[in-house]
């Protein structure tokens, strides 16, 4: 893991707020925080809006309300701002608008694979996956890239797709450990807007890609979670 290091946070808020009341507060409040964190280089906020494709969303909700994309400038500078008292104040202020307890297993760093490196499109599509028990996570992560990303390319509209291998966890202290998270990867599709990815959905493209995943991954309800994302940028790349 050596040069940039990247960190991916998969939230949920609270539920005695509504999204846009703690989506707001993480916007405006929290993320403000995170100026002083030397080393940080970049910080994109991901915000659930709704289902893909338009779908009525579950009572339960989407199984995550957002999450942080952080680039840091290498590993060691991330320790020493995970271990600063910076970061101590940005963790006290979380529970003003997260279930702490939400980020257990769902904070990780990640191998970023820019499959299309185009432009940040307005209508973004995300994608929590987590690889078939069974099938090794080399072997899985090898056909995600190697098989399921060209897939995923010939998707009609796609202006950027990036792929975010799990490589590791986030413990306490922000310690990166060996412990598989919740999930093993986050995928994420950009369009031009939601006609441009409607439109490409009744696709034969789309279709193959929908049935590749069930080869490699695990596609249970539990497992697989996706949402349409609204992209917040603190620190633009």
């Amino acid at each position: 893991m050596g040069g940039e290091l990247k960190a991916i946070y998969v939230a949920r808020f609270r539920r005695d707020q509504t999204r846009a009341q703690a989506g707001r507060y993480w916007t405006d409040v929290h993320a403000p925080m995170a100026d002083d964190l030397d080393g940080m280089v970049s910080y994109i906020q991901s915000h659930v809006s709704g289902p893909v494709g338009g779908r009525e969303e579950p009572a339960g909700g989407l199984g995550f309300d957002g999450y942080a994309c952080e680039w840091w400038r290498d590993r060691e500078t991330f320790e020493a701002g995970m271990a600063g008292d910076v970061w101590a104040t940005i963790v006290a202020d979380a529970p003003e608008f997260l279930e702490v307890g939400s980020l257990a297993g769902m904070s990780v760093v990640v191998e970023e694979r820019a499959l299309r490196d185009g432009p940040f499109a307005p209508y973004k599509l995300a994608f929590l996956v987590r690889f078939k028990e069974g099938i090794g996570a080399a072997d899985a992560g090898e056909h995600w890239l190697r098989v399921h990303g060209p897939l995923g390319l010939r998707v009609p509209g796609v202006r950027r797709y990036v792929q975010n291998l799990v490589v590791g966890s986030l413990g306490a202290g922000g310690a990166i450990t060996e412990e598989r998270a919740r999930f093993d990867g986050v995928a994420e599709m950009w369009f031009e807007d939601e006609a441009a990815w409607l439109a490409a959905s009744t696709t034969e493209a789309v279709e193959e890609l929908h049935r590749d995943s069930f080869g490699f991954l695990d596609m249970s309800e539990a497992a697989s979670m996706s949402a349409t994302v609204i992209e917040r940028a603190i620190k633009p790349r």
